[in-house]
């Protein structure tokens, strides 16, 4: 087999908290250690953020205004709207475990020069690529991807994941996992 072949995707089920809600997550890293089975998973639909900017003068004025996260309960009124822009590009976004998933089989053409945004998320700063804009005259809003994939640390067991743990992690399970990613961004 050639070393430039695609091997099929290995997709899981992953149930990330009480609401027993499965989110089909793919593996992007499979080691092994120690007869144990750990990987880094993403997920198959991409997770987004909804960002709502509101008060701005201009395009230049960050004092001005303010860009916050909308709440999942909140998506509701503005579903039909956000989907209507993104349509043109075939996905839309449905809300899965409290979380907006970008559907769909997206057209080349919503990646091309996505603006980059910085934002503060959970203490820590992180780039999201601008996918689309809904301008409703003093509130602008967003939907961003991020422009790194969250990656889920987790144990496969029988390809069932279990979400590891802080300590799990600060155990020396983070350092595996920072070396493996380390080989295969640069594999010299």
């Amino acid at each position: 087999m050639a070393e430039d072949e695609l091997y099929p995707e290995k997709v899981v089920q992953l149930t990330p908290d009480a609401s027993g809600e499965q989110i089909p997550m793919q593996v992007y890293l499979e080691v092994d250690q120690d007869g144990r089975v750990y990987a880094l998973l993403t997920p198959q639909d991409p997770l987004v953020l909804v960002l709502r900017a509101t008060h701005l003068q201009n395009e230049t004025d960050e004092e001005g205004g303010t860009l916050e996260e909308l709440e999942v309960e909140e998506f509701g009124p503005l579903a039909k709207e956000i989907n209507h822009v993104l349509k043109e590009w075939g996905v839309k976004i449905e809300v899965r475990s409290e979380e907006y998933v970008l559907v769909g089989e997206a057209n080349e053409g919503l990646y091309e020069d996505c603006e980059i945004l910085p934002v503060v998320v959970e203490g820590e700063e992180e780039e999201y690529l601008v996918l689309a804009e809904l301008d409703s005259g003093d509130t602008l809003y967003m939907v961003c991807e991020p422009a790194s994939p969250d990656l889920f640390p987790v144990e496969l067991q029988e390809d069932v994941p279990r979400l590891l743990t802080d300590e799990e992690l600060d155990g020396g399970l983070e350092e595996m996992f920072r070396a493996a990613l380390q080989q295969i961004e640069d594999p010299e």
